[in-house]
């Protein structure tokens, strides 16, 4: 399955935290913050970001893939 489709599972903005990237900036993740929304593999920062990128999930979903091309040409590569 991977092999015939690796982008499937990938996580979402890059490996870099969902609610970070709702608020227009790019983090870290911890692997222990993460969740499959929509067959997407979504990544936070820390309990913080998760408890904050909870309170409007699909909100901050819709913010994050705003963001998430302008933000993907600055990260480090």
């Amino acid at each position: 399955m991977f092999e015939k489709s690796p982008a499937k599972y990938e996580p979402q903005f890059g490996g870099f935290c969902g609610y970070a990237a709702s608020i227009d900036k790019l983090a870290p993740v911890e692997a222990e913050y993460f969740e499959v929304l929509h067959d997407r593999l979504i990544l936070q920062h820390n309990k913080k970001a998760w408890d904050l990128w909870d309170k409007d999930i699909e909100g901050n979903l819709k913010k994050a893939g705003a963001t998430w091309p302008t933000l993907s040409q600055h990260k480090a590569l």
